[in-house]
């Protein structure tokens, strides 16, 4: 980030110093490829999971079950606080990048955090 001067004379932060038309472009192409890859990512982890969690009940595996409510949970509560800590970040001066990358970074963590959670609390019902 630096400090700079706006076309109204006024200082602001810029998250993102553009110099000219080719980084517009290449910027333009980054958010292209990530509106797409985004949702494409969690789609194919949502899928690896409901797989997994198949394969379990197809070869009677006696957890499948619980491994159905560990992954269903912590699937969620990753997407809801990657959602939100992203969003709020984004907003910020900090800038979309950093408010990514710390998302995805806190999706990640809330993922592992919740399926050891919830797996000690199916074991104990």
């Amino acid at each position: 980030m630096r400090q700079t001067t706006n076309a109204a004379g006024r200082t602001v932060w810029e998250s993102i110093p553009v110099a000219d038309t080719a980084d517009v472009r290449k910027l333009t192409r980054l958010a292209k490829v990530a509106r797409v890859a985004g949702p494409g990512v969690i789609v194919f982890d949502g899928y690896l999971r409901a797989s997994s969690v198949h394969h379990s009940w197809k070869n009677n595996d006696l957890n499948w079950q619980r491994k159905a409510v560990v992954e269903g949970t912590s699937f969620g509560a990753g997407i809801l606080l990657g959602a939100a800590i992203g969003t709020v970040i984004a907003f910020t001066p900090v800038g979309l990048a950093v408010g990514i990358v710390v998302a995805g970074s806190a999706a990640v963590g809330a993922d592992y955090f919740i399926k050891g959670r919830v797996g000690k609390l199916y074991d104990r019902w």
